[in-house]
């Protein structure tokens, strides 16, 4: 949610600098660029945050030439803006060096190397950029399209308005929105490393704005037909007769009257039309939140079978249950002392919690996957065999891929070893084929 707060703020910024940038006025022209300054500094805090940044930079771009095709000229300007958002990026990315430099309880990739650095810096450690991105375009569109649809309800009807109604109205935020929300929706689709429909935050964030865009021309539309109907039906009015020959007296024509054109009918019904538009726009907007604020209740239960919108995590504390069956004391139905697991980090982060923060059996030694890297412990079976015979050697692998529990229980003799929370986890005995 963070990533999303960052986004809407870098896009907020984006837009009143666009609209102080065609400011008839100079001056105010001038003072917006710093807001495009604002806006490197904060995309510079979400690139630091989150990777999926970079997704972004293609939309930003296009906007900001659209909006000033011509900055390259100033060349201050985009020497600001490029030193802030660096500057900003580095300055958050020390982090990594100082913290593991500081001997953190939990480092990773060892940052405090070059290639280290640039290893998470990059996400190497994810792959990059997946080489599918640009494969099976229309299989992804419809994915992508049966997902948000389904997110959006009845509202994608009015987003495809605001969409319609934007392009003739706003098509610089058309094309901000629009190649933001394709480029990472192209990513998402494209990245099969786990269910990630927290990526799609921004796409949908965007088909929301076309929502709200859309209700609002489409109320001003409304209220623009009701105007014109009541001018056209409206009975007319004529002006007192005046004499032929006696001029208008002076005294009895009032300084709007003199300014105001002749031919200005209907100053009072846009008047109305201005005053009931804002107020049908506040109604509308009351009515969107609270039927969000309605959905709290049924959000606020544990998902079951007559909770299915439920997703509550209050006392949702099995992963903490098996955390502490795992590390309890052997005399309490934990582990053996000085038990070694070969773990995976969907299980090692508990683990690492109940050690390092909690000072839970600091005896047992956790390998993830990480720590076979960092530490050049080879391949899940040398760490395996290099302890086994001198200490207990525990298993908690996923159970497909080339070193998953499938495998291993082909290589070795394995045995469940029970906790107190009635779980159990695989302990190695022997490896198959040994005596």
């Amino acid at each position: 949610m963070f990533h999303l707060a960052l986004v809407t703020l870098l896009f907020l910024l984006l837009l009143v600098w666009e609209r102080r940038r065609t400011e008839e006025d100079p001056q105010k022209r001038r003072r917006a660029d710093r807001l495009l300054v604002a806006a490197a500094l904060v995309y510079g805090v979400a690139f630091a945050n989150h990777s999926l940044t970079v997704m972004l930079a293609p939309a930003v771009g296009l906007f900001v030439l659209a909006v000033a095709p011509f900055i390259i000229r100033q060349w201050r300007l985009v020497l600001a803006c490029a030193a802030v958002l660096v500057a900003t990026v580095v300055i958050l990315f020390l982090e990594l060096p100082i913290r593991a430099a500081m001997h953190a309880p939990v480092v990773y990739a060892h940052p405090d190397t070059w290639s280290g650095f640039l290893y998470v810096v990059l996400g190497q450690q994810f792959g990059g950029i997946p080489s599918t991105i640009g494969d099976d375009l229309g299989a992804k569109y419809a994915l992508v399209m049966n997902m948000i649809s389904s997110w959006l309800g009845p509202l994608g009807y009015v987003a495809a308005l605001g969409l319609g109604t934007s392009l003739v109205r706003r098509p610089r935020y058309v094309l901000l929105g629009l190649v933001a929300a394709a480029m990472t929706c192209a990513f998402s689709a494209a990245y099969a490393n786990s269910d990630l429909e927290r990526y799609f935050l921004v796409p949908v964030f965007v088909a929301f704005t076309f929502v709200g865009l859309g209700l609002a021309d489409a109320l001003s539309l409304g209220m623009w037909l009701v105007g014109s109907a009541a001018e056209r039906f409206a009975a007319p009015t004529s002006p007192p007769a005046l004499s032929a020959t006696a001029p208008p007296d002076a005294a009895t024509v009032t300084p709007a009257a003199a300014t105001a054109p002749p031919d200005a009918p209907g100053r009072g019904n846009a008047d109305w039309s201005t005053r009931t538009l804002l107020l049908v726009e506040i109604v509308a907007a009351v009515a969107l939140v609270a039927a969000s604020a309605a959905l709290v209740p049924a959000r606020q239960h544990a998902q079951d079978a007559d909770h299915l919108g439920g997703v509550s995590q209050t006392n949702q504390n099995a992963d903490e249950t098996w955390m502490r069956a795992m590390l309890a004391p052997p005399d309490q139905g934990g582990l053996p002392a000085d038990a070694v697991i070969v773990s995976w980090w969907g299980s090692s982060n508990a683990l690492w919690y109940g050690q390092k923060v909690e000072g839970l059996r600091p005896d047992v030694y956790v390998v993830d996957d990480r720590t076979r890297l960092d530490q050049n412990l080879g391949q899940v079976w040398d760490v395996i065999d290099s302890y086994l015979g001198t200490r207990p050697v525990f298993l908690e692998r996923l159970y497909g891929g080339p070193d998953g529990m499938q495998v291993l229980s082909v290589m070795y003799e394995l045995k469940d070893f029970t906790l107190t929370d009635g779980e159990t986890v695989s302990q190695v005995i022997s490896k198959k084929g040994t005596p």
